[in-house]
């Protein structure tokens, strides 16, 4: 395990790495109510596959907004070079996963992502708090289709950033509706026993469904 970055308590990037060479390194976002001292999202599952791990946290209900895309790139970059890169994540996670996902051409695997700071989905409770990142069809745009698992019965909010903010910079995502699946998407895979083998599926580029 290695810090990559922690910067005035409000975000860090931690890097595990794997004793023998992997050809793959994941990213992962917490979500908003995780914070610095959270279990890493997805571990240990993601270690005991053999994949690299970097994960992204955030102080909790920060919104990674301390994070600017430019120090990303720059702390996780030799880490990723040469490799397969991943970027997962659900809700604020997957906004992470998506946001800094494209400056790094990862193949981005998100579940309900949004980010309640954003003005089209903005509510009072989270007045206080800057938003400092720009729009993600601002940013440099990974070449990979994002596969994005979310429930279009669930939370409104979740349909509006979607339609609003990630289908504008990814208009190709492979996008996979699960009504009745609620906001927290993968907790439902999850049950139904089908989480590992959809994400190492798609990690692998293999054939898979849900």
């Amino acid at each position: 395990m290695r810090t990559l970055a922690h910067r005035d308590a409000c975000h860090s990037v931690i890097y595990y790495k794997q004793k023998e060479p992997a050809d793959t390194v994941v990213l992962t976002f917490g979500t908003v109510s995780s914070g610095l001292g959270s279990t890493p999202f997805a571990y240990p599952f993601l270690v005991d596959s053999g994949f690299d791990h970097i994960h992204v946290a955030q102080e909790k209900h920060t919104f990674y907004q301390s994070l600017s895309l430019s120090e990303f790139v720059t702390v996780v970059s030799d880490a990723c070079r040469g490799k397969r890169v991943i970027a997962y994540g659900s809700s604020l996670g997957g906004y992470g996963a998506i946001y800094f996902g494209g400056a790094v051409d990862a193949q981005i695997i998100a579940a309900s992502p949004v980010n309640y700071l954003d003005k089209v989905i903005f509510r009072k409770r989270w007045a206080k708090i800057p938003m400092l990142h720009g729009i993600i069809a601002e940013n440099p745009i990974s070449s990979k289709a994002p596969v994005i698992f979310y429930d279009p019965l669930d939370d409104e909010r979740d349909r509006i950033y979607l339609s609003s903010r990630v289908l504008p910079a990814y208009p190709n995502a492979v996008v996979v509706p699960l009504p009745g699946a609620g906001h927290e998407v993968f907790r439902e895979l999850q049950k139904r026993g089908i989480l590992k083998r959809t994400i190492l599926a798609i990690i692998a580029g293999d054939p898979w469904d849900v």
